[in-house]
C-alpha cells in the first residue's frame, strides 16, 4: 500500500491539466477535430486560423507528449495570465498630460478596438463614440465591464477607452474616433493568453484600423504566440498599440506581446514629481525625503538640527531631525518614539 501511495504520487504531475497554446502546420480546424476523435482528454479552448495558426487545449502532459510524437503541432507554448491594475487617475487627469495641446487630428472615420476589461459603455462620455464589440470571455456580443454581481468589477478597459476616444463632458485624444470593446480580461481583471489572442482575432475580422493592448505581463519573447499574433495583425494593414507590461525600468522587463517587432510598444510615464529634500551644504549631497503614508506635507525651508539617536539628548529642541537606524523596528513605532523625544510637536 505505501508503494502504490508512493507511486501515485510520482505520476501525479503527469496527470495534471494544463493549457497551452500549440502551433500546428496545417488545418487547425481539421485538427483540432482529429484531436477530439482520437483524444477525448483534450479540451479544445479555441481555435486560431486567422493571426495565428494554432489551437489553444487543456489537456495533461503526458497527452501533449503523444500529441507531439504523432506530429499534430510543431510548438507548443504554456497559457500566460494578464493582470490590469487598478485605474485611480480619472480622464481628465490623464488625457492633459498625454496631450497638452490640441491637435488638429479627431480620430473621425478611425475604428479603434480596445482590448481589454470591457467597456462601460453607458458612460456618458463614451455613448457616441462606443459602436460595439465582442465579450470572450462570456463568448457574446456584450463587452460590458465585470460588475458587482459577477465578479470583482473592473473600470480599467473604461478608462482607456476614455483616453482615446471620450466625446463628452471630458474629451479623449481623438473624440470622433469609432470605439469597439473586447473583453479578454474578466472579474478583477485577470484573464489569460487564449482570450488575448482570441480577442487579437476578433478584431483583425471585425477590420479594425487600431488594436489597443494595455496588458501586462512578463513574459518576454518576440516569438511568443501573442507576439506572432499582433505582427500578423499589421501585415492584414491593422495599427497595434502595445504597453511595455508593469515591470521596469529594467532590461528584459518588456512584455509580449509588445516585444514583437512591428508593433508600437508605449512605456509608461509620469508628470515630473517634486520630492523635498535636505541639503547636506558640506557634502554639498541632496537627501530625497519619502514621506510616510498618512504624514502631513513637508514644508519646511530653513536651516535644521540634525542629531543622531546615539549620541542625541533625550530631549531635543524644535525644529530638529532625529536620525534614527530603522534596524527592525516599524516605521509606525519609531515615528511615536521620536516624536516623544520632542519637546514641541514639530520636526
Amino acid at each position: 500500500m505505501i508503494w502504490w501511495l508512493l507511486m501515485t504520487l510520482i505520476v501525479q504531475p503527469e496527470q495534471q491539466e494544463q493549457s497551452f497554446i500549440i502551433e500546428v502546420e496545417d488545418n487547425p480546424h481539421e485538427i483540432a477535430e482529429e484531436m477530439e476523435t482520437y483524444y477525448p482528454r483534450v479540451e479544445i479552448l479555441h481555435i486560431y486560423d486567422t493571426i495565428f495558426n494554432g489551437i489553444a487545449i487543456k489537456a495533461d502532459n503526458r497527452t501533449l507528449k503523444k500529441l507531439k510524437n504523432r506530429g499534430l503541432f510543431k510548438q507548443s507554448y504554456p497559457v500566460q495570465k494578464y493582470q490590469a491594475l487598478e485605474t485611480k487617475e480619472t480622464i481628465n487627469q490623464s488625457v492633459p498630460f498625454l496631450l497638452p495641446e490640441n491637435l488638429p487630428y479627431t480620430g473621425d472615420g478611425v475604428k479603434v478596438g480596445v482590448i481589454d476589461t470591457g467597456i462601460d459603455y453607458n458612460h456618458p462620455d463614451l455613448r457616441k463614440s462606443y459602436k460595439g464589440g465582442y465579450d470572450l470571455v462570456d463568448f457574446d456580443q456584450d463587452p460590458m465591464e465585470t460588475t458587482e454581481e459577477q465578479g470583482i468589477p473592473t473600470l480599467h478597459g473604461t478608462h482607456v477607452a476614455g483616453i482615446i476616444a471620450a466625446n463628452g463632458e471630458m474629451k479623449g485624444v481623438a473624440p470622433e474616433a469609432e470605439l469597439y470593446g473586447y473583453r479578454a480580461l474578466g472579474p478583477g481583471g485577470t484573464g489569460t493568453s487564449v482570450q488575448v489572442m482570441a480577442a487579437i482575432e476578433q478584431a483583425v475580422e471585425d477590420k479594425m484600423d487600431i488594436i489597443n493592448l494595455s496588458l501586462g505581463n512578463t513574459i518576454n519573447g518576440p516569438d511568443w504566440p501573442t507576439s506572432i499574433a499582433v505582427n500578423r495583425a499589421t501585415e492584414q494593414g491593422v495599427t497595434v498599440v502595445i504597453a511595455n507590461g508593469n515591470t521596469g525600468p529594467d532590461p528584459w522587463t518588456v512584455g509580449s506581446p509588445a516585444t514583437a517587432d512591428s508593433v508600437i510598444a508605449v512605456g509608461a510615464s509620469t508628470p515630473q514629481i517634486e520630492h523635498p529634500y535636505l541639503y547636506d551644504r558640506f557634502l554639498e549631497k541632496k537627501i530625497e525625503l519619502w514621506p510616510m503614508q498618512g504624514a502631513p506635507p513637508w514644508s519646511l525651508e530653513r536651516d535644521l538640527r540634525i542629531a543622531h539617536e546615539d549620541r542625541a539628548k533625550d530631549k531635543l529642541p524644535m525644529d530638529s531631525i532625529l536620525i534614527v537606524d530603522r534596524g527592525k523596528q516599524p516605521f509606525t513605532k519609531l515615528a511615536i518614539e521620536a516624536e516623544k523625544r520632542g519637546e514641541q510637536k514639530h520636526y
